[in-house]
């Protein structure tokens, strides 16, 4: 089933003019190309039925009307086989918000040069309300006039509509270089800045669009060793985040206007990086393998409130060590063994601060240091059976805690070929951890007793599985799959108690010819969650159904003409309630989701191709949690929101395209 849908998605994609990405597991600068250099251009225009923020919410088109859509493929191979230059143009989504650009030129064997610029769109909400207004720096203020919260309802005119969303804007460059037949160096740049409009809250959950203005820039440069027998990599790796805004942001309080507060952003940080990996290959079936990471977080900003006990700056800093060491060793021709140990550091070197007046209102510069063993023995058994036995050993020494936790786990899994029609797999793990006490701030100032938290507490985990696949004839396969996992968090005090999960699949492919392929799942999930307050419990129960048919085939003997479709429906049931009998339970929140997907592809000439696709969407939620506002949402005037609703929504997008290849 999982390959069928794989299948299904890369075609629709394909349908709607998008051409699959090469050497996906290949560095930028050294992939090499196999087969022709043909080019392709597809140039095409789309349909949106409405606006909506949802639909299309990771890549765009989110207006109603005709948009552009345009992709190219453009390759490049020198003449002659001592010639071995080779070079690249690929863009995607030309015309969206999504769309991406990339460049390739270089000598194989040489060196490689790769620029790429990119686009990512995430749209949130339009049309949410806000008296706020934005004059272009780090200042939103209420109009002229605003008397208090009492004008959201008094005067609806003077709210302001806003677009709630996010876009993100990269640009890449990669070199590469190669000394001789086993040298090579990298280097890479890439610079992202994010702009936009997020929801925010003050600390009373008054809702305001606060502005995006921010940059990362990442810089990499490697030298690797590749031999017949060793192979290594050496490297530095920075990584620096910067708000291009003002550290922070006032804003007008919308309930007593002419008083402004302060939200301050994500702080200015710095990441450094050294780097080592190495493998060697001792005998056939013998390898060993080592990786190394030092790093280095900085972060030097102010404190948000100014306090007489509070030095001017954070000076944080943590240093974190990661050292792995592998290998692996054939014994038998039937019996492999895998074994790795990990080494995790992190040591939090940033000063706990703290106020004469109030113990509990210090810092919790948090660190801890980890050790992982595992092992892992892969039997080949008779009757083409394969048999995998492992073990794990995590332990993990924590600040904050009166102790260390102890993680093992035990797991195996079986899978064979019970006859040449039907094979099946089996799998189970056992984990249980010895678990510790939280000890903080107010534990430390004696006003609360430690507490057992969730991911501290003691742990019994169980997780079992069974799946199978049935040829029932060579062109029909029947699957399934049921898996169940159940975490017991025993005697915490806080956090997750208990969590089960149990899913149902069955799937089925059809092959009746080699022109008409088709295939159907279907997928149960339920769900359940404990979890402890300090008053009392809360128990949430979650269903999902998710229901898929799809087929694919040639309608002429020629394969000049496809047809394709996908029919797929997806629900979902989460029922939150209480532990005590006087408490309400909260209403159902659920999700349906029905889509249509339909393309056909024309190759009329070995140059043009022709291609059709509509996608239609019928989208509904019930959040409890939306539909308030803008304005006040209770009484107490703890809750001002912008009034985001619950999507409700059916949309169509048509896709038509023409591609020439040359």
């Amino acid at each position: 089933m999982t390959k069928q849908r794989a299948l299904s998605s890369a075609l629709v994609l394909t349908a709607f003019g998008l051409p699959a990405a090469a050497g996906a597991g290949t560095p930028e600068s050294s992939a090499t190309f196999v087969g022709p250099a043909s080019s392709q251009l597809w140039l095409g225009v789309g349909y949106l039925s409405e606006d909506n923020y949802h639909f299309r919410r990771y890549t765009g088109p989110v207006d109603e009307g005709f948009y552009p859509e345009a992709h190219l493929d453009l390759r490049y191979r020198g003449e002659g086989d001592e010639d071995a230059r080779y070079g690249r143009l690929e863009g995607r989504d030309l015309g969206l918000d999504s769309r991406r650009l990339r460049g390739r030129y270089g000598v194989q064997g040489t060196y490689g040069l790769s620029l790429e610029y990119d686009e990512r769109p995430r749209f949130y909400d339009r049309d949410v309300q806000s008296p706020l207004r934005s004059d272009g720096t780090d200042r939103l203020s209420l109009p002229e006039g605003w008397q208090g919260n009492q004008d959201f309802e008094d005067s609806p005119e003077r709210l302001r509509d806003w677009k709630m969303e996010r876009h993100r804007e990269r640009l890449a460059f990669d070199a590469l270089r190669h000394l001789d037949d086993e040298w090579k160096v990298n280097f890479s740049f890439s610079r992202e800045e994010t702009d936009g409009y997020r929801y925010a809250t003050d600390y009373r959950w008054y809702e305001f669009p606060a502005p995006i203005d921010q940059r990362t820039d990442q810089y990499r440069v490697s030298l690797e060793y590749a031999g017949d027998q060793l192979q290594g990599r050496f490297g530095y790796h920075l990584s620096s985040f910067q708000q291009l805004a003002n550290e922070r942001l006032t804003v007008e309080d919308p309930d007593d206007p002419g008083e402004f507060n302060e939200v301050f952003r994500e702080p200015d940080n710095l990441y450094h990086q050294i780097f080592a990996s190495g493998a060697y290959a001792i005998q056939p079936g013998t390898n060993v393998s080592a990786d190394l990471q030092l790093g280095r977080a900085l972060q030097d900003e102010r404190f948000v409130e100014d306090d007489d006990d509070l030095p001017s700056s954070l000076d944080g800093r943590i240093d974190t060590t990661r050292a792995t060491l592998r290998g692996t060793h054939r014994f038998h021709p039937r019996l492999q063994v895998r074994g790795s140990y990990r080494y995790d550091d992190r040591d939090n070197r940033t000063p706990q601060y703290f106020t004469e007046d109030d113990l509990e209102d210090r810092t919790r510069p948090h660190g801890w240091t980890r050790h992982i063993a595992d092992v892992d023995a892969d039997i080949r058994l008779p009757a083409r059976s394969n048999l995998v036995l492992g073990y794990e050993h995590r332990y993990t020494d924590r600040d904050f805690t009166d102790g260390s936790t102890r993680d093992d786990t035990f797991r195996t899994r079986l899978r064979s070929r019970i006859t040449p029609q039907l094979e099946g797999t089996v799998f189970a793990s056992r984990l249980y951890r010895e678990g510790a006490e939280y000890v903080g701030p107010a534990s430390e100032a004696g006003t609360i007793l430690p507490a057992e938290v969730y991911h501290l507490a003691e742990l019994e985990q169980t997780q079992l599985g069974v799946s199978g696949t049935y040829s029932v004839i060579p062109e029909l396969a029947l699957g399934a799959e049921v898996t169940y996992s159940e975490d017991d968090f025993t005697d915490s005090d806080m956090g997750l108690q208990e969590r089960n999960r149990a899913s149902y699949t069955l799937s089925l492919d059809y092959f009746p010819t080699e022109q008409w392929t088709g295939y159907g799942f279907v997928t149960w999930d339920d769900g359940e969650r404990q979890l402890a307050g300090e008053q009392r419990s809360l128990l949430q129960d979650e269903e999902t159904l998710t229901v898929g048919l799809g087929t694919e085939a040639t309608v002429t003997e020629d394969e000049r003409w496809s047809l394709g479709a996908e029919v797929l429906y997806a629900s979902t049931d989460v029922d939150i309630g209480f532990d005590r009998a006087q408490d309400t339970d909260y209403p159902t929140l659920t999700t349906r989701l029905t889509q249509l997907e339909l393309y056909g592809k024309y190759r009329a000439s070995e140059q043009f191709h022709y291609r059709l696709a509509y996608l239609g969407q019928r989208f509904e939620e019930d959040d409890w949690a939306l539909g308030f506002g803008p304005g006040e949402v209770d009484d107490m005037n703890d809750y001002v929101l912008m009034g985001r609703d619950n999507y409700d929504y059916t949309a169509h997008m048509v896709v038509g395209s023409v591609g020439y290849t040359f």
